[in-house]
C-alpha cells in the first residue's frame, strides 16, 4: 500500500479494514515510485491510482486488475501562490498539468 506523507488518502486503508483485510497490508511504501519494484520482488499486490498502474505496466513486466472493492474517489487539486497567478511560465505549467491529468486514461 502506498502511503505518501504528502497526502491524506487514508480511505483505501479504511476500506480494507472495513472489508476485514487491514491485517493483510504487508508493506507501506512512502512513495509510489517504489511500488513497481516492490511488487516485482515480492509475492504482493498493490493498490495504486489507475494512471500510475498503467504507466508502471508499460515500463515493467507487471499486470493490473480493477480492485474488487468499492473504494473512495479522490479529488486532486493544484495550489499556487497568488503572486504567480499572472506569470506566463507558471500559467503554462498549470495548463500542462491540467491537460495531462484531465484525461485519466493516459
Amino acid at each position: 500500500m502506498a502511503s505518501p506523507t504528502a497526502t491524506f488518502h487514508q480511505g483505501i486503508e479504511q476500506s480494507l479494514v472495513r472489508h476485514k483485510l487491514g491485517d493483510r497490508i504487508a508493506i507501506r511504501a512512502r512513495h509510489y515510485a517504489a511500488i513497481p519494484d516492490l511488487v516485482r520482488a515480492a509475492p504482493v499486490v498493490a493498490i495504486v491510482p489507475e494512471m500510475f498502474a498503467r504507466m508502471a505496466c508499460e515500463r515493467q513486466p507487471l499486470a493490473m486488475w480493477p480492485v474488487p472493492l468499492k473504494l473512495p474517489a479522490f479529488e486532486i487539486r493544484m495550489v499556487w501562490h497568488e503572486s504567480t497567478e499572472r506569470d506566463a511560465a507558471q500559467a503554462w505549467l498549470r495548463q500542462q498539468v491540467l491537460d495531462l491529468f484531465r484525461d485519466g486514461r493516459r
